[in-house]
């Protein structure tokens, strides 16, 4: 008999070894990617924090050399504002309320914070050089503001801060009667630290002071302050924070 080569050849019957290895590696695959899912979907959802709004600059210089000063808004007329806006879409925000893990550095402190601050530093550094401790005043643990916001939805699990000029950061060591002010910097700092430090199932917002120049500057920061939280709103229908 001659040989003659194969030219097709017959598949078996049985799995062979290579299609047992085949769909046992897809199983693994899919095993391992369902355990991805249900741990990312088993997550603590923790802060999340909404992009600063940019309408107005917020910037301005206040003083007694300033010829065009610009025009502030308080920071009880602000939330006003930003409650109308925000009560048309069911959220209620109320005075106050502390996030939970955040606290503040003394750069983001306003006057009367940082100030007290500074005196629990001090307290704390006087008592330890009373009990003779040997250790020197930078390792004495240093107190940090916890952050309070302005307004909070608790139901809801929503809450607003407004950087305004009362409660804007200090300047230790600054003297001088003219004063420069950067809202909107302050605001994406402030946004940051939130994110980084932020534990709480929350979404979060920081409006600020657009700053407006006379003789309509009322009128035109109330304006794009409105805007502001009208942005905040539909960031959080699209977060679905609300319907």
């Amino acid at each position: 008999m001659e040989a003659k080569p194969v030219t097709q050849k017959q598949e078996p019957a049985y799995p062979t070894r290579r299609d047992v290895l085949k769909s046992a590696a897809a199983f693994v695959l899919v095993g391992l990617a369902g355990t991805r899912i249900a741990a990312d979907e088993g997550k603590g959802k923790g802060i999340t924090v909404a992009p600063v709004f940019e309408h107005g600059n917020g910037r301005g210089v206040a003083g007694c050399i300033v010829v065009s000063p610009p025009v502030f808004l308080s920071e009880e007329e602000a939330m006003q504002i930003i409650r109308e806006e925000l009560t048309k879409h069911g959220i209620k925000l109320k005075d106050g309320g502390v996030l939970e893990g955040v606290h503040l550095p003394r750069s983001l402190m306003n006057a009367e914070e940082a100030y007290r601050d500074l005196l629990e530093s001090l307290r704390n550094e006087l008592k330890g050089l009373k009990e003779g401790s040997e250790t020197s005043p930078k390792d004495v643990p240093q107190p940090l503001s916890s952050f309070k916001v302005d307004g909070l939805d608790n139901d809801k699990r929503i809450a607003v801060e407004f950087i305004s000029q009362e409660g804007y950061p200090a300047e230790p060591g600054s003297w001088s009667s003219v004063r420069d002010y950067d809202f909107r910097n302050v605001a994406k700092r402030l946004a940051s630290t939130v994110k980084n430090q932020g534990k709480e199932d929350m979404f979060f917002a920081v409006l600020y002071d657009p700053v407006s120049r006379l003789p309509d500057g009322t009128r035109e920061s109330q304006k794009l302050l409105r805007l502001q939280a009208q942005d905040f709103v539909a960031w959080l229908k699209k977060e679905k924070a609300i319907p």
